[in-house]
């Protein structure tokens, strides 16, 4: 929940969603699972003028860091146009028809009945209103290409591609959660009864170049190998399967460091959130 969320999309990219979305037509906006703030402080300043904001998360402790953020991002907004409330994102608070825009970031790949929390956003949207996702395939994202993957062993790859397939599973099975909701999210959107249906994918790039070298590129960029062990074994994974994955990551963290340390590893990555929209049309 760092800062770094700030730097996953670029500016250029927010404003054209502002129009693609009309956001300067919004003044009443939901943010459902606001976290620490970080996409409503991306949003706001596209919205109308006289936005009102309402966050809104399961915990408390999200709740404050939610107001303190936006209060210290936005000092000359009111505190009575930013308001904050603690409730579950499957069953709104609130009467039909009450927001103009309804959004979320990285929510539904967490929740145990993503559709019918989208339910519940359409629900409380008003008619003519938008319902914004984003949400992430992070299976792609733990794919990394770069000039290691070009010079590895083919089997070494595999042997680290099923292990991270085995993990995702693992992730439904154990924490009732899908972190790759974004590849079926206009799906979601569609059968939720959504009207003009916009998707998009984030057009930031992480890019690691020899003049970007830094300590933290030579650390290991995943979670521990207990963790991974448990969520693969979780999602089907073999111990022989688990143990020649865990094999392959560590000697590809290797063959990437002996790079950093030659001068010549490189990588460019994309960042896999898909961004999908609806209008809630009259029945």
């Amino acid at each position: 929940m760092g800062e770094h969320r700030l730097r996953w999309w670029n500016v250029d990219y927010l404003d054209l969603l502002a129009k693609r979305f009309n956001f300067h037509r919004a003044s009443s906006i939901l943010e459902v699972g606001v976290g620490m703030g970080h996409w409503s402080r991306l949003l706001l300043p596209r919205m109308a003028s006289n936005w009102r904001l309402t966050g809104l998360d399961m915990e408390e402790k999200w709740l404050e860091l939610a107001k303190a953020a936006l209060s210290k991002e936005f000092p000359d907004v009111r505190p009575d146009r930013m308001t904050f409330v603690q409730a579950d994102a499957h069953v709104l608070p609130y009467a039909d028809n009450t927001f103009d825009l309804v959004t979320s970031q990285t929510v539904l790949m967490h929740l145990k009945d993503p559709a019918l929390a989208l339910r519940e956003m359409k629900r409380v949207v008003k008619t003519g209103g938008v319902v914004l996702c984003a949400e992430p395939i992070n299976i792609i994202n733990r794919f990394d290409f770069s000039s290691v993957s070009e010079s590895a062993d083919t089997g070494l790859l595999v042997n680290a591609y099923r292990l991270w397939l085995h993990f995702q599973r693992g992730i439904k099975v154990l924490h009732k959660a899908d972190h790759n909701l974004g590849a079926y999210l206009p799906g979601l959107f569609e059968q939720t009864g959504f009207k003009d249906i916009q998707v998009y994918t984030n057009d930031k790039a992480m890019t690691v170049t020899p003049s970007d070298y830094k300590k933290s590129d030579t650390e290991m960029p995943w979670e521990s190998f207990e963790t991974i062990s448990l969520r693969a074994k979780a999602g089907g994974a073999s111990s022989e399967v688990v143990a020649e994955g865990l094999a392959a990551l560590a000697e590809l963290h290797q063959l990437k460091v002996s790079q950093i340390q030659q001068g010549n590893f490189s990588q460019a990555g994309i960042t896999a959130i898909l961004i999908a929209g609806g209008t809630k049309q009259e029945y």
